[in-house]
């Protein structure tokens, strides 16, 4: 009997730059990946600050009722008894009723909606669902972001995909050069196999 053995070793000499546009792509797309969570942590910085605002005013709104809705109370009050001393009509008295009772009614809408601000904003922060947060005041606000819309992650990041979208479509375009390799094979040929190995 005869037995075989072979090695086979063979490198691409020139694939008309398909490999070196791939590696660029995928580099590109990495760098997309990277740049995408710079971006998602912007959102999630922009997304919180606004919760906060949104909360800080749903406060505010509640206390501007509330003190509304007190001084209203004292006015219904006057005017029931200006009624009692005759000084006064129903008509007044349903009027200022009717203002105080539209207060109430904005009143509990002001407190649905901080409530529902503390519940986003919690979210937000990672702490537990809660709806009677408390925020402080901000005494003063830090200056605006540049406009260099270049210099923003999410833009960055677009643009990688952008470049790796390119180099794909450029490696699909080397695809169509020819191809060539280099190849050596080494081996042996016996004929009697006890003496072969």
């Amino acid at each position: 009997g005869q037995t075989l053995g072979q090695l086979v070793f063979e490198y691409t000499v020139f694939d008309g730059g398909r490999r070196n546009a791939q590696v660029r792509a995928a580099r590109y797309a990495a760098e997309a990946a990277m740049l995408g969570v710079g971006a998602v942590q912007a959102q999630i910085v922009f997304d919180t600050t606004v919760a906060y605002f949104d909360l800080l005013r749903a406060r505010g709104q509640e206390q501007a009722l509330d003190a509304n809705l007190a001084r209203l109370g004292g006015y219904v009050k006057i005017v029931e008894a200006l009624e009692r001393s005759g000084r006064s009509i129903d008509n007044d008295v349903l009027r200022i009723r009717s203002a105080r009772n539209s207060t109430q009614l904005a009143l509990a809408n002001a407190h649905q909606a901080a409530e529902h601000a503390s519940i986003v904003l919690a979210s937000l922060i990672g702490g537990n669902e809660t709806n009677d947060l408390q925020v402080a005041a901000v005494s003063d606000l830090s200056a605006p972001p540049s406009a260099d819309l270049e210099q923003s992650p999410a833009y960055k990041a677009a643009d990688r995909q952008i470049r790796a979208a390119k180099m794909q479509v450029a490696a699909a375009h080397d695809e169509c050069y020819p191809t060539f390799k280099l190849g050596a094979t080494a081996g042996w040929l016996g004929i009697d196999p006890p003496k072969t190995f």
